[in-house]
């Protein structure tokens, strides 16, 4: 039992986390993803059409789309497609009458409420392994995690799927704890929640399979229990994911919609050509969306993703983005902890019985989780390895169980400044780089670490109290400047004079056709730095 005191201590961090959070919205404007999000998340709702955006599942889309439906937007007409997704986004944000602050706000709390629960049950998870005050510190962690706050601030998908993923994980626990149908149906449903999180959802799969044999073989349960949870989880995912999809499409092959020859091209030299094929080829128990958008998933990843890490160009991905931008991106006080857990786990290794096992699954999904995100082809931020951070958190909270009276002092020194940084580093969350690297982390790795179109409505605010009436612009993003009263020529290619405002994307040359273009201003001190945004003035 948690009495009120304990209940108090966690409302206190969780509203600190919330007003943070909230915090953020006010000041970010739409990222890059959402504005294509955001317009099909209300057209979801205006007309039952999912198929505007297919790449990711709608889950998050629909929630968000959900509570601006019970408020009321104006909404453009005409029927959209998934080609249009941007330009529909535009429309219903910037071009139809609507408070865009206001679609911002009930959007997003719909994500800040998703990462208040998952910080609940993480703190549940760690009571239950390692005791009250482990509970409590894992909190106190995740509340203050810069890279958390950033994308709970945000409607788009990485705090969903590392939300769905975390609670199936738990409910697995429980499950090998407790082989009963009702802990096999939270499996199977949580799961479900996560496939239609977003694409990465699948790699559960793997994780799920290796994780119930290898408890099966350590009897901790039996084949039978192993058969029925996968048969639950098919079953269950299935139903729920053409639930959300409203059944629409469901039962065709993928070459009923992608041509054979278009897959043919991308698997030309691939030794299991004939069973992907095969494959294609077969009806399917799943709505028709959902699988082309994983096929689009995939080869999305055979033609590579722009990147910039480390000062080099690449389509393809770099295996060590992953690990690197980890040790970049995280807290220098959390990198501490962990490393002080690593010694705690080398000295006394892992916990017995079910406890244990709550460590093998946690640090089996981590594993499993980097290892696969080693290969990927798209490098554009420590986003798509967010589900791994409640677990290394939760591994994190062994420390404290073995915690001595000497020790204490050097973890409040190190929890105390890792608060302070995280609140000194506010709003700026999603360009956040530890404090080593500082405000610079442009210079090492750009897009969604750090440039991700969150800081037009700031620059606005800047022109205005700086009595800016024009400025030469080059941003990152698809927000509309026009919307934040900026009046601006586009900066062209090649130096000139006058205010300039330029997106770290662009000053550091992401965009290929653009890479020398503004390299000319690296020689100038930016007058002022609004996030993501360094403005200039060139006599």
């Amino acid at each position: 039992m948690i009495n009120w005191k304990i209940w108090t201590i966690v409302g206190i961090l969780l509203a600190f986390m919330a007003v943070e959070s909230i915090s953020a919205i006010s000041y970010y404007s739409p990222t890059f993803d959402e504005t294509m999000y955001l317009g099909a998340a209300y057209y979801y709702w205006e007309t039952g059409n999912i198929t505007v955006v297919r790449e990711h599942p709608p889950l998050t889309r629909i929630v968000a789309g959900a509570s601006l439906a019970a408020i009321g937007y104006n909404f453009p007409d005409g029927d959209w497609n998934n080609s249009q997704q941007m330009k529909l986004g535009k429309t219903f944000l910037y071009e139809s009458g609507n408070d865009l602050d206001s679609i911002l706000l009930f959007s997003r709390l719909t994500v800040v409420i998703m990462s208040l629960t998952l910080g609940i049950f993480l703190f549940f998870f760690v009571k239950e392994v390692y005791g009250l005050v482990a509970g409590l510190f894992a909190l106190f962690i995740y509340v203050f995690e810069p890279n958390i706050l950033g994308h709970s601030s945000v409607a788009t998908t990485d705090i969903a799927i590392s939300l769905f993923m975390f609670l199936t994980m738990y409910a697995f626990w429980h499950f090998v704890k407790k082989p009963n149908y009702k802990n096999t149906i939270f499996v199977g449903v949580f799961f479900a929640l996560a496939q239609l999180s977003k694409y990465t959802g699948l790699y559960l799969v793997p994780i799920l399979l290796i994780l119930s044999l290898f408890f099966t073989w350590k009897r901790n349960i039996t084949y039978r229990h192993t058969i029925m949870l996968a048969a639950f989880v098919v079953v269950i995912s299935i139903f729920i994911i053409n639930l959300f999809y409203l059944f629409q499409g469901t039962g065709k092959a993928l070459v009923d919609n992608i041509s054979e020859d278009r897959i043919e091209k991308h698997i030309t030299n691939n030794p299991l050509k004939p069973l992907i094929l095969a494959v294609v080829k077969t009806p399917l128990p799943l709505p028709e969306n959902y699988v082309l958008g994983i096929s689009d998933t995939v080869l999305h990843q055979m033609s590579g993703h722009r990147t910039y890490f480390l000062g080099q160009y690449s389509r393809y991905g770099l295996w060590y983005y992953f690990p690197a931008i980890f040790l970049l991106k995280v807290s220098v006080f959390l990198l501490a902890l962990i490393g002080i857990s690593l010694y705690v786990f080398y000295r006394k290794h892992l916990e017995k019985g079910s406890l244990g096992n709550a460590e093998i699954i946690s640090i089996f999904f981590i594993l499993v989780f980097f290892t696969i995100n080693l290969f990927s082809s798209i490098n554009i931020g420590i986003r798509h390895i967010l589900p791994i951070f409640p677990f290394v958190i939760f591994l994190c909270a062994k420390s404290v169980k073995y915690i001595n009276k000497r020790q204490i002092r050097i973890y409040l020194i190190l929890i105390l400044f890792f608060a302070l940084s995280s609140i000194l580093s506010a709003p700026h969350y999603i360009s956040f780089y530890n404090e080593i690297i500082g405000s610079n982390g442009y210079v090492y790795a750009l897009d969604s670490n750090y440039d991700w179109g969150q800081d037009l409505k700031a620059l606005s605010i800047y022109l205005k109290d700086n009595g800016i009436s024009s400025v030469k612009l080059k941003y990152f993003g698809t927000a509309a400047p026009e919307y934040y009263g900026i009046s601006y020529q586009q900066l062209e290619c090649g130096a000139t004079h006058g205010i300039v405002a330029v997106s770290a994307n662009y000053l550091q040359g992401l965009i290929e056709k653009d890479r020398d273009c503004h390299a000319w201003l690296k020689s100038h001190v930016p007058d002022a730095r609004i996030g993501s945004i360094f403005v200039y003035r060139i006599d």
